[in-house]
């Protein structure tokens, strides 16, 4: 087995910038080379601690979407012990558990998005329940509207706000060496276009992308994109390298000609 499967391959990687890193350095290890351009940055919310720990401590339910949503309660608000905790994503469930809490079995959430977490057994049933979800804002309103649906009373926590950064990347558009993009959400997408304006985006557009689900792929198609996108599964460092480890493989395995 290949130690460095991706070696001399150049990946755009567009999240924020702490993940960027984190990516770019699992990227480092098999041998790829990452560019980081991150194209959306979180700010953290000012969050109403009375309101937030009178939901929580009320709370039936509680919903993490990302470590996201989680870290800018750190040394601000208590989470409760006593609610039911669920986690969108192994990161998300790992950081509960580091504080001390017991989401529910992971296996269950494997595919990291609120369809899957809507099919979990303990929420089909939460007629008069208190449910509160720990988000971003503007998040997508899937698991608030199918919850209320189902006749549970949800409230939002959100405690961060994705922005799109200032700074065109001058640099990366006049030496595109790019064999391969990671995006990881459609407003990252959205973001990316944006940055890179016309002749950037011309250069991505000429450029494999790797993305975590049919809705970012779907959301490229719409944006004009017509090459080749892979689709990860999920957004976890493991997946997306692994996604591209079989990119390249299959590339290499394909005739001449």
């Amino acid at each position: 087995m290949n130690a460095q499967p991706l070696q001399g391959i150049h990946v755009l990687v567009t999240r924020p910038r702490f993940a960027s890193d984190k990516l770019a350095h699992e990227l480092a290890k098999v041998g790829a080379t990452a560019e980081v351009f991150p194209c959306i940055d979180l700010e953290p919310t000012t969050v109403d601690k009375a309101r937030a720990n009178n939901l929580l401590d009320a709370s039936d339910v509680v919903i993490v979407t990302s470590v996201n949503a989680l870290t800018p309660l750190d040394n601000t608000v208590l989470l409760p012990r006593a609610p039911r905790y669920f986690a969108i994503g192994a990161a998300t469930f790992d950081a509960l558990v580091t504080r001390g809490l017991e989401p529910l079995p992971y296996q269950e959430q494997a595919r990291f998005t609120s369809e899957s977490l809507l099919s979990h057994p303990e929420l089909q049933s939460v007629a008069g329940k208190q449910v509160v979800i720990i988000t971003g804002e503007n998040s997508r309103a899937l698991l608030a509207d199918e919850l209320c649906q189902r006749g549970a009373t949800v409230q939002l926590l959100e405690t961060y706000r994705r922005v799109c950064p200032s700074d065109p990347p001058v640099a990366l558009i006049a030496n595109w060496t790019v064999d391969v993009s990671v995006i990881t959400s459609v407003e990252t997408l959205v973001n990316c276009k944006a940055l890179l304006g016309e002749s950037g985006w011309r250069f991505f557009c000429q450029t494999p992308l790797c993305v975590i689900s049919p809705t970012v792929a779907d959301k490229a198609r719409e944006l004009g994109y017509d090459r080749e996108i892979i689709v990860a599964g999920n957004a976890s460092n493991t997946k997306l390298i692994a996604a591209l480890v079989s990119w390249r493989e299959n590339h290499e395995r394909k005739p001449a000609g």
